[in-house]
């Protein structure tokens, strides 16, 4: 009978860990093509980023006094009449709709992403903790959130805002509280698929804290489809934000939102349409463009959505 006589070589820890690197780049770079694959995906990547150079925009450089008043020029249109000095047109009270819709940018965008922040912590904890945990914990955190999507938005939000003030952080708060609820389903179901996984025993086997089982090992599986939940409430709160601001609700004056615009050009549709058809433009791109990119978040941390693209 013959005997192998080859030596087993030592493994190189170098090769090791630059292999593990290149894994791990790979894996990036694997949700990186998923994303940036569709033409609709970087769209919305662009208009966002562009969106949010808006809201960066400083105020000192805008054409004109987003607040300041000019009855002289009320109503005028825009470049469609051959107006070059009010390239968007004015508003009732002649204030230049440019400078002021580029003006409501940072303010809408800085309640809508506020509130997204905090309904998203607030669904996260809670829904974690009723996958984790089950029992009595399951049922309050379930039924709280069955009752909160048993409420319409626009009613439990003018219930909130009469009892808070119509406000900033008021409106913050009724964003956040009518949409926290959704992501705490998201990351439940999450929790409960994760928590069974054979690391997770492991884990509990040897002692490792529940809480940092929590945040070590079940977080990073639950934010990763949380990106794109969070992604679409930005776009569903930029709409509630208009809607209540539309309805009086907003933030008060000279504060201004897209959705205050709007309110504010709704009695003269007719005779100065440009008034609320400008702040309704920028939200309709501001909602397309954050749907497309939670499409591509979607897409970016779904394994089989990589293969369907190889």
């Amino acid at each position: 009978m013959a005997f192998s006589t080859r030596v087993s070589q030592p493994v190189d820890m170098t090769q090791a860990s630059r292999g593990s690197t290149f894994q791990y780049k790979s894996l990036w770079r694997r949700r990186l093509g998923a994303f940036w694959s569709s033409w609709a995906n970087r769209l919305g990547f662009v208009v966002a980023l562009l969106v949010v150079a808006l809201a960066l925009f400083p105020q000192e450089l805008l054409p004109f006094d987003p607040t300041g008043i000019n009855l002289a020029a009320a109503k005028q249109p825009g470049f469609w009449a051959g107006n070059t000095e009010h390239v968007l047109g004015t508003d009732f009270l002649g204030r230049d709709l440019l400078s002021r819709t580029i003006h409501a940018t940072r303010l809408t965008l800085i309640i809508s992403i506020t509130a997204v922040t905090i309904a998203a912590f607030l669904g996260l904890a809670l829904g974690m903790a009723a996958g984790f945990f089950g029992g009595f914990a399951d049922e309050v955190i379930s039924w709280m959130v069955d009752v909160q999507l048993a409420f319409p938005v626009i009613a439990l939000a003018l219930a909130i805002i009469a009892m808070v003030g119509g406000n900033i952080y008021g409106l913050i708060l009724v964003l956040a509280v009518t949409s926290w609820a959704s992501m705490a389903r998201v990351a439940r179901a999450q929790t409960l698929g994760a928590k069974n996984e054979l690391y997770v025993d492991a884990a509990e086997s040897i002692g490792v804290p529940t809480r940092r089982i929590l945040i070590r090992h079940l977080l990073p599986n639950v934010l990763s489809p949380l990106l794109a939940v969070i992604t679409y409430q930005i776009s569903l709160l930029v709409l509630t934000e208009s809607a209540l601001s539309f309805l009086g609700l907003g933030v008060a004056p000279p504060q201004v939102t897209w959705g205050g615009m709007i309110g504010d050009g709704r009695n003269y549709i007719y005779d100065a349409w440009w008034t609320a058809a400008v702040p309704g433009i920028m939200i309709a791109i501001l909602v397309f463009a954050f749907n497309f990119v939670g499409d591509g978040l979607r897409d970016a941390f779904d394994p089989t959505a990589w293969t369907k693209k190889a």
